[in-house]
């Protein structure tokens, strides 16, 4: 609006205003940026990972088909390229697999489970497959990990639970602590899905490692809307299936933006999380892909699938930070101890996001750890820029947030942008929560502009810990 306003006050008034047009913002790329993009902190590399994630070893994925006519068959080869393909162009780093008991519990732990196809490299230990990296003709390369999703996630699984195929169902669709235990002796990082549908008092039971803050599947399953997240159940599907209707002159908004209408806080989650950070617990958050390039067939104007692996892959992203991103065990340590942050990567990938605490000996404490009251420490917010913005672009409106969560519930501590600083002398769990109104995705929004006008969570952290 300002920029059209100018030119025509330019034209009427000649201001000398010279007569370029604005810049425009260039064609809309269909693969992630590397996430080298969000730039390393004191050493610690942010590595991109899926944590959720169902393959052609799940029985409902590849349009619940994954096997032909048969449940023992070949997997889908096309379905798994599309899945390996989707990794590749979205540069996820790590892959952590959740496929449900059917299939995953009736394969023998191999090769296979992994995605293993000519051309990759299986990492092993023990004699078994820990970690599979597929190489992409992008220059890209993914390590891929094994992992179940039933009640209980256990995720960066380093065998099954048991050697009988009976057992292993039972196991993997277990609810109890005998399941809980058994998946954990298996090597897996006990995590849960679907927060929002899990009663408080079970997850406290389950003692769980962590647990998701959103899920794609839960902001767009109608019945998962009404009954647990007190939204309308049709909402989301019927706004996603608008960027496929033309506008005038046939324009069409970018397809791969229909996740904005996906983008929504699980408050459910939300306050279950709150509540068990209130009580001292230490619990990880991450968002949830659950894709399984089975719910919206129907080829977009791209003419791509609306719901592809590609796609649903680089609407959210958990950057773990490590060391080592190349060996499995630095990442599922760092994961575990919630050394990680959520991005919503649709909106633009946070460069220079960063949240630590600075103790009075100027000692240097990152996600996750644990600090004492009398360790004088602060909290330091760096509040990100969208990386790669093209000039001219609008600017987008970027709000963070320091939170903690003590006994009494959450409150707020500090607002702004730029770098900010709390005192952390009072214990409770502190995090961020950076917003985003993405004024810069205008362009892409041609039938569909309110989604440049709203108001979005970014990025949110996980916590760090401190004791009384």
């Amino acid at each position: 609006g300002r920029i059209a306003l100018l030119a025509v006050l330019c034209a009427s008034i000649a201001l000398g205003c010279g007569g370029d047009d604005p810049p425009k913002a260039p064609e809309w790329s269909k693969e992630s940026l590397p996430s080298s993009a969000v730039g390393d902190r004191r050493g610690l590399i942010p590595t991109r990972s899926i944590v959720h994630l169902h393959s052609p070893y799940s029985h409902d994925a590849c349009d619940g088909d994954p096997r032909g006519d048969t449940e023992v068959g070949p997997i889908d080869e096309d379905c798994l390229s599309d899945l390996r393909a989707g990794l590749c162009a979205a540069r996820i780093d790590v892959a952590a697999l959740t496929d449900h008991d059917g299939s995953l519990a009736d394969e023998d732990w191999g090769p296979q489970l992994f995605l293993y196809r000519d051309g990759d490299e299986l990492i092993s230990a023990d004699g078994r497959p820990l970690a599979n990296w597929i190489e992409c003709e992008n220059g890209h390369r993914v390590m891929v990990r094994v992992g179940s999703e039933n009640t209980l996630m256990p995720v960066f699984l380093e065998n099954h639970p048991s050697d009988d195929v009976d057992e292993r169902h039972t196991i993997y669709d277990g609810t109890d602590t005998d399941a809980a235990d058994a998946l954990r002796a298996a090597g897996g990082v006990l995590w849960v899905a679907h927060t929002e549908s899990k009663d408080v008092d079970w997850l406290r039971e389950m003692e769980v490692t962590g647990f998701e803050i959103y899920n794609i599947h839960a902001s767009i399953d109608p019945g998962i809307r009404s009954e647990f997240l007190g939204l309308d159940g049709a909402q989301a599907a019927e706004e996603a299936l608008e960027f496929n209707i033309p506008g005038e002159n046939d324009e069409f908004s970018e397809p791969d933006l229909l996740g904005l209408p996906l983008m929504f806080e699980n408050q459910p989650a939300h306050d279950k999380w709150n509540e068990l950070l209130g009580e001292g617990r230490r619990i990880a958050i991450t968002a949830g892909t659950d894709a399984h390039q089975n719910a919206f067939p129907i080829p977009l104007i791209d003419g791509e699938r609306g719901d592809s692996y590609r796609r649903m892959l680089r609407l959210a992203s958990n950057f773990i930070l490590v060391d080592d991103p190349t060996s499995p065990t630095a990442v599922e340590a760092a994961l575990a101890n919630g050394q990680s942050f959520v991005a919503f990567e649709l909106l633009g990938s946070p460069a220079g996001f960063d949240i630590h605490a600075v103790d009075s000996s100027d000692g240097i404490h990152e996600l996750g750890s644990e600090l004492s009251v009398n360790d004088g420490a602060v909290v330091r917010v760096t509040t990100p820029t969208v990386s790669g913005l093209y000039p001219g672009a609008v600017a987008p409106e970027i709000e963070t947030v320091i939170y903690r969560v003590d006994d009494g519930g959450r409150s707020e501590l500090a607002r702004g942008t730029g770098e900010l600083e709390v005192d952390a002398t009072a214990p409770g769990a502190y995090f961020t929560i950076v917003t985003m109104t993405p004024g810069h995705l205008a362009p892409y929004l041609k039938t569909l502009p309110q989604y440049s006008t709203r108001n979005y969570t970014w990025v949110q952290s996980n916590a760090i810990y401190v004791r009384p």
